[in-house]
């Protein structure tokens, strides 16, 4: 079993003899930003989160280990997820498309390594167009990039996005980042008979930087949730 991020920085930092806020402070977060980094709900960056590293003085091979920004998913930190056999999607905590399985790009082209997830399905008017139910979709969006924005509030892309976005819908949402999870989407790929899918978010445990959303088929029912939008 990989140890996860969460309980690596919670036993360094009740060693240490520090309460979350100490820690917090000693590497320049605000309290809530570093509890959701330890409680595994939120990544504030690359940057931030090294800082910690430094106020625990993690070094040697340790740091190697943790350390982890920037490199790629290996294959024992997949094999946990169970994730095989469903249309999946790898990004980082920017929203970047770094790893698309190859059913969703044949269904959407836009929909590739290198883009802005949260770009293309809030701001390219063909993209949003594929999506029956885009209105609810663009909902459960934006409460995610609030979210990620608490996280990380320095972060060029989120912030970029966030500026394109028409005022109305900003100020209208709150944050939630619960609201991904579960939400149901439904292509347009098939107009005579949609697929309706739940979207389940996934944060790795030992990769806290990433985000994975995999899509199970959801049951005939549960596509009334998300009927078709005009």
């Amino acid at each position: 079993m990989i140890p996860t991020v969460r309980d690596v920085l919670a036993s360094r930092r009740m060693h240490a003899g520090l309460s979350p806020e100490e820690l917090a402070h000693a590497a320049g977060l605000s309290s809530e930003r570093y509890r959701r980094l330890e409680m595994g709900t939120g990544w504030p960056g690359a940057v931030p989160y090294r800082a910690v590293l430094d106020a625990l003085a993690v070094q040697g091979a340790d740091r190697d280990a943790l350390d982890f920004p920037g490199r790629p998913f290996t294959g024992p930190e997949r094999l946990q997820l169970g994730i095989a056999g469903r249309p999946w999607l790898l990004l980082n905590h920017d929203w970047r498309l770094i790893e698309v399985d190859e059913r969703i790009t044949s269904q959407v082209p836009q929909v590739r390594p290198g883009v802005n997830l949260l770009a293309c399905l809030l701001l390219d008017r063909e993209v949003r167009q594929s999506i029956a139910n885009h209105d609810a979709v663009r909902d459960v969006l934006i409460s995610a990039l609030h979210a990620a924005l608490e996280d990380d509030p320095d972060s060029p892309p989120l912030r970029a996005i966030r500026d394109q976005l028409p005022s109305t819908q900003w100020s209208s949402s709150v944050s939630n980042p619960a609201a991904l999870d579960g939400s149901v989407w439904v292509w347009n790929s098939d107009p005579v008979a949609r697929q309706a899918w739940h979207c389940l978010a996934m944060v790795p445990g030992s990769r806290p930087d990433l985000l994975i959303l995999h899509f199970v088929p959801a049951r005939n029912g549960d596509s009334s949730r998300a009927p078709a939008e005009s």
